[in-house]
């Protein structure tokens, strides 16, 4: 098969499912690991070879996407039509390379390791007669009910795609190659399979081209991913792509890159980087960015990456988290695991526990709770539709530019919308929509009092 040198990234969908993390950027633009999605799919196809990319974007968001792909000169912005789904973004997309040319297709919101990227471009290389290939991955503890579902023969050819089953194995990931010689266009109206009395998605999406192609005898080979394939589809995946990428970089970090110690700070690491103070405690592997100042008897539990210009104050806690560029623990502060955007603040004395959006600014004394009494996991809901994750339940999801007063407590697996205010003394027990101030109405009793209550 001839090489694939472009590529296209789908990044025009609405992204409803992330919510609270859909109002103010695309969910390209998601961080792992500090680096925005889109940015990290460019890098790894450039590393196979791919030297043309086309970032499908909606027009609301196409400009965010260009000032992220500023320093990628091989990737082209093109913003697609809102209302034709990732098959008409496709349709656009493949405009922009010559007839006849092999490509690949990515879904934008998709977070590949590195090695189940190269593993699929070496698989696919080994089935050169193939008219697409797929990358698939095994569901293991998640339901079929809530993906997109590959059904193989014994030999790995992909025989049917269903939509939203009931039983599989085998999780539609988000990355296709297409050869030059694949149709180029749907052989069908609608091409994923549902269970009986289900129904198709209102918009038409790419992979139910490549479901018409298998109906049609088309030969589409699914290969299966060897290392972690993450969709984030909803908001709790975004905890779990970060959670990859720090194995990930722990994993082909040299020793001399880490910072590990479970005694104070020693005179070579102080010698590193002096903004860490000697009573320090890091458990590593943790990586501290330029700038970024610990101050005494902090401790920092790893994996964690703290980016550039943070501040984790005198005694405050971190554990197992993705602290965003710009962003401050304070004093006595514990963020108990899970991923800050850039510019967070967390006062004095909180207890946090999820995944907060940038510009939040958390009060003093706010706390989540993270254990419910029954010992049970959350259901959340997304849209109309409720799901209990596998992992990350009970964490808290508060959207970007939020805040809460002093005291605010935040039941187990709460959602606060982006641009929203809950006041003093609430109590989070439902989920906040977006744009809402939530402030709480008390009732005063007052009584006269003096020294005459004293029997004076």
């Amino acid at each position: 098969m001839p090489p694939i040198d472009s590529a296209l990234i789908l990044a025009g969908g609405r992204g409803r499912r992330m919510a609270p993390f859909d109002q103010a950027r695309p969910k390209c633009l998601l961080p792992v690991a500090l680096e925005p999605l889109v940015l990290r799919a460019c890098r790894q196809l450039m590393e196979q070879g791919v030297g043309h990319i086309v970032v499908m974007a909606d027009r609301r968001f196409a400009p965010m996407i260009e000032g992220a792909l500023a320093e990628v000169p091989e990737a082209t912005v093109v913003v697609a039509s809102g209302d034709e789904g990732s098959f008409g973004a496709v349709h656009t997309g493949q405009t922009q390379f010559p007839p006849g040319q092999g490509y690949v297709v990515w879904e934008g919101d998709l977070w590949v390791s590195d090695a189940a990227l190269q593993r699929f471009f070496e698989q696919m290389r080994e089935y050169p007669t193939e008219s697409a290939w797929m990358l698939v991955d095994s569901l293991g503890a998640e339901r079929p009910q809530h993906w997109t579902v590959a059904e193989m023969s014994d030999s790995g050819r992909v025989q049917a795609i269903w939509g939203h089953p009931r039983t599989g194995t085998w999780r539609v990931s988000g990355v296709y190659v297409v050869a030059g010689d694949a149709p180029a266009q749907s052989l069908g109206r609608w091409g994923i399979r549902g269970e009986v009395g289900s129904m198709p998605p209102e918009q038409y999406d790419w992979v139910e081209v490549i479901a018409t192609w298998v109906a049609a005898g088309i030969p589409v080979r699914a290969l299966a991913a060897q290392g972690p394939v993450i969709n984030l589809d909803k908001p709790w995946h975004l905890w779990e792509a970060n959670r990859a990428a720090l194995d990930e970089r722990a994993a082909r970090s040299s020793e001399t890159d880490r910072q590990e110690t479970s005694v104070p700070a020693s005179s070579l690491l102080r010698a590193k980087d002096p903004n860490i103070a000697p009573s320090a405690i890091l458990r590593g592997p943790v990586w501290v960015g330029q700038r970024s100042m610990i101050g005494p008897g902090a401790i920092i539990e790893g994996p964690t990456v703290i980016g550039n210009d943070c501040r984790i104050d005198d005694y405050a806690k971190v554990s197992h988290a993705v602290i965003g560029h710009g962003s401050v623990i304070s004093h006595t502060a514990e963020f108990l695991g899970g991923v800050l955007f850039n510019q967070v603040y967390l006062m004095h004395n909180c207890e946090i526990y999820g995944i907060l959006g940038e510009n939040v600014d958390i009060g003093a004394g706010t706390v989540f709770g993270t254990l419910r009494f029954d010992d049970g996991e959350s259901a959340h809901r997304v849209g109309q539709h409720w799901e209990v994750p596998v992992e990350g339940a009970n964490a808290a999801y508060l959207g970007d530019f939020c805040r809460t007063g002093v005291n605010v407590i935040v039941l187990p697996g709460k959602h606060i919308g982006a641009y929203s205010v809950v006041g003093p003394g609430v109590v989070v027990d439902r989920d906040i929509e977006p744009r809402t101030q939530v402030v709480l109405k008390q009732q005063w009793v007052t009584q006269a009092w003096g020294p005459e209550r004293y029997g004076w």
